[in-house]
């Protein structure tokens, strides 16, 4: 517990029906008290509820079954910001906080159950009092990751040849890319990994390539060697609407986060798509 205007102050819950809940007091000139107790598991969503309706709610990104916690903010039964003990007054139910003063924050489960709780000063800027901040500054900074759309490459460059192979490969850097966001003194970052691109060639066929392809280098045709990424067109793209086959290139990556507390984990697969047009044509032999 930190020390307030000098003197130590306790949470203490004072209805009968609520289980003791372990808490760790905030600054009394504002803001969480770093590593505010989380019992029962991360939940997946939080609403933040008063009398006047929902304050926030936040729910975490791809997270299917789990916890959902309704937290409110308390006032105190008796006590004083200068005094020994603080009683949170339950009966009286949750309160319209105003910026500035200071409140019980509690939060409970599907069940009932306590499974949050932590005093402070109420922050409007901030109405979740620091709960899962280092979740929610991932995913601020999720939203401000730039990732490149891919630029499709080919070699021929003009039109395909029925029975050539063509090679594939996408014009994209292909190392991580960063963001960083932070929510109540937390900031996480966020790491995005290029792994492969996803090839669907218009024609019924789809190739999944490790890295960005090889480029095309003319100095290579005579050994026989291929690209890492080439495919095979067997129909002219005649019969397509307009003449041409429509080629799609997905880049995926990999994406993953780390807060300044020591918190991380994966966020899944993030992809950047881009289409374009083919036109496939087949060559016959002339015999004299």
């Amino acid at each position: 517990m930190r020390r307030v205007a000098g003197v130590l102050m306790v949470l203490a819950v004072a209805l009968a029906d609520v289980p003791p809940v372990v808490a760790e007091i905030g600054d009394h000139t504002g803001g969480p008290a770093a590593g505010a107790v989380v019992v029962g598991g991360t939940p997946i969503a939080i609403a933040v509820t008063s009398p006047s309706g929902t304050l926030a709610s936040y729910s975490r990104r791809g997270a299917g079954s789990g916890p959902r916690w309704t937290c409110a903010y308390y006032g105190f039964e008796n006590g004083s910001s200068s005094g020994i003990s603080i009683n949170i007054d339950f009966s009286a139910g949750p309160v319209d906080p105003v910026p500035g003063q200071g409140y019980g924050f509690l939060c409970r489960n599907e069940r009932q159950d306590v499974v949050h709780s932590w005093f402070g000063v109420y922050d409007p800027a901030d109405p979740f009092s620091g709960l899962l901040a280092a979740e929610r500054a991932a995913e601020l900074a999720l939203e401000r990751l730039e990732l490149p759309e891919p630029v499709p490459q080919f070699s021929p460059a003009g039109d395909h040849l029925v029975g050539l192979p063509s090679w594939l490969w996408v014009d994209t850097r292909w190392s991580p890319y960063e963001a960083s966001a932070s929510v109540t003194g937390v900031t996480s970052t966020v790491t995005a990994t290029p792994r492969f691109v996803t090839w669907q060639m218009g024609d019924g066929s789809t190739h999944v390539c490790d890295g960005p392809g090889t480029p095309y280098d003319p100095t290579r045709a005579p050994d026989g060697r291929l690209g890492t990424c080439t495919h095979l067109y067997v129909w002219p793209s005649t019969a397509q609407p307009f003449g041409l086959y429509t080629v799609t290139a997905t880049v995926s990556f990999d994406v993953r986060w780390t807060a300044t507390t020591g918190a991380g984990g994966g966020l899944g697969t993030v992809t950047r798509t881009t289409t374009v047009p083919v036109r496939v044509v087949e060559v016959q032999a002339v015999i004299e």
